[in-house]
């Protein structure tokens, strides 16, 4: 992290404006991190969890397919489940940043 320091000059004093600003930077920079410290383990075990899930259906799927008790059509992961998937990602994601950049205002 690259921390900016005031110009100063011998005859002038140091502008506590910019030193201001470099003190909220570094505010927003360690409450940034706070919060990707905080939720990016819960988003990693949550997807842990999904894909453990995900495998129990699939390997069901094809159990069921082996012992002919449901046909092609009656699978539980068809083409629904991974969109559904791919948008519920895209949707944690989205609340992560979202709550990321309303810690910083």
């Amino acid at each position: 992290m690259t921390v900016l320091k005031p110009k100063r000059t011998p005859n002038k004093p140091i502008d506590l404006s910019v030193v201001q600003d470099n003190i909220n930077i570094i505010d927003k920079n360690e409450t940034l991190a706070t919060i990707i410290q905080d939720v990016l383990p819960l988003f990693v075990r949550a997807n842990k969890l999904l894909i453990l899930i995900l495998l129990f259906l699939i390997c069901s799927d094809i159990l069921l397919l082996l012992y002919g008790i449901i046909d092609d059509n009656q699978r539980i992961v068809n083409s629904s489940v991974v969109i559904s998937l791919i948008a519920a990602t895209a949707a944690e994601i989205s609340a992560i940043i979202i709550t990321g950049m309303s810690k910083l205002k």
